[in-house]
């Protein structure tokens, strides 16, 4: 079945749009940690996972309060002209202090709109083309991290302005795209009383937390999948800085490459690579897999990344990637099928929101870590990463073994 105009709209849109963010976020942590050093960048980062959550929030709501089409198109305009502003913040007035509060004021308006646009996708599909629609997104959120990465890195440092211009003039292309050429259907009607709305959402989030937080079970994998995701995450933290102090434009010659940030770049670019690929070749081996065979696999995935964050050698950090991309697979494979097994179906939407508090956990940490790094070294900063790590996968096996000890013991 062909896919319908919407979808498609919907897919471009989307493509654009991560290029856009791609092309900034990664690189903002860094950029702070060579502006006002690793305490205070650490305390940003932190202050970001706060508002990243809170504006999601709010966003949740204003999606379900106000009109799609101006919610999106609006914000995205702001999202645009707050970039342009971030830009001269930096290279023509230097004000570092301006680039922070513009930066967050860009953090609040692009989740204001995060939600909205998100469903845009579900409203845009149906039983017979949902696979497809799916797998085409999927295929272009890597393709478009590996660009909005490539760009980002390549244009880091001396010609950053040119990334916070294009990213500019990406979204603002996308709100026009939308705004012209999506039709929107479902137009929600908007409440007369805002705040009490806004309350009462608040207070329904915290109440929808209860059911999950009773289950200390699912409460248990939440936090072990976040100790174990704090590891890879720390890339954009610990391993911007380690590649950014450790190689000079000598050592990167191997890879023709000039500077950290562009090390980085090629990394994640070697890992969606590598993972889009394991997923067509060997998903169905992975997916054999034993819990005890996982668990294996969970401890690479997290030393390799660890190792990563204190070597200086270019084909070591770049084997310990392709390897941890497929260590990733197996990993996303492993949680999403315990994932199945502790929702229950009655709940799930309740459960799939607590869950997600899971990433936010992981940024926590990583952000976190810097200002541990701020009073240390890299070799104690990673050490501390790994024993949080090991508790996550200690967490997750125990459950793991629970769950296939219960499967075994069902009557066929």
């Amino acid at each position: 079945m062909p896919l319908s105009k919407n979808l498609k709209v919907r897919l471009v849109a989307s493509f654009l749009n991560r290029i856009a963010s791609f092309a900034i976020v990664p690189f903002m942590m860094l950029f702070f940690v060579q502006t006002f050093g690793l305490k205070l960048a650490g305390l940003i980062g932190i202050l970001q996972v706060v508002i990243s959550y809170t504006s999601n929030l709010i966003g949740g709501y204003l999606g379900d309060t106000y009109d799609d089409r101006r919610l999106i198109f609006s914000s995205q305009i702001v999202q645009a002209i707050t970039q342009l502003l971030i830009g001269g913040a930096v290279f023509l007035i230097s004000n570092q202090w301006l680039t922070i509060c513009l930066y967050f004021i860009n953090l609040i308006v692009a989740n204001l709109y995060k939600s909205t646009f998100s469903s845009l996708l579900i409203a845009s599909v149906n039983e017979e083309n949902k696979k497809k629609a799916y797998m085409y997104d999927y295929v272009s959120v890597n393709i478009s991290l590996a660009l909005g990465i490539s760009i980002g890195s390549m244009l880091f440092g001396k010609y950053q302005y040119l990334v916070f211009i294009l990213s500019a003039l990406l979204i603002i292309i996308v709100a026009f795209i939308l705004n012209n050429m999506f039709n929107y259907q479902n137009i929600n009607p908007t409440t007369t009383n805002h705040f009490s709305s806004l309350k009462h959402e608040i207070i329904d989030l915290i109440r929808s937390y209860k059911i999950p937080l009773k289950d200390k079970r699912f409460v248990a994998y939440v936090l072990g999948s976040a100790f174990i995701m704090a590891s890879p995450l720390a890339i954009e933290t610990l391993g911007q800085v380690h590649f950014s102090d450790a190689f000079t434009p000598a050592d990167l010659a191997i890879v023709h490459l000039h500077k950290g940030p562009q090390l980085f770049g090629l990394l994640q670019i070697e890992n969606v690579i590598t993972v889009v690929l394991s997923t067509f070749f060997l998903s169905a081996i992975i997916n054999r897999l034993k819990v005890r065979t996982m668990i294996g696999m969970l401890l690479f995935y997290v030393m390799s990344y660890n190792i990563i964050y204190n070597s200086t050698s270019i084909p070591l950090i770049l084997m310990l990637t392709f390897v941890g991309g497929i260590a990733e697979l197996s990993y996303s494979s492993f949680v999403q099928a315990m994932q199945v097994e502790l929702v229950p179906a009655a709940h799930r939407s309740k459960y799939i929101s607590f869950n997600s508090l899971g990433n936010y956990i992981s940024q926590l940490i990583g952000s976190t870590l810097l200002i541990v790094l701020s009073a240390s070294n890299m070799l104690i900063t990673t050490i501390l990463l790994i024993g949080i790590s090991l508790i996550g996968i200690t967490i997750i096996t125990k459950i793991g073994l629970s769950l296939q000890h219960h499967s075994q013991s069902k009557p066929s």
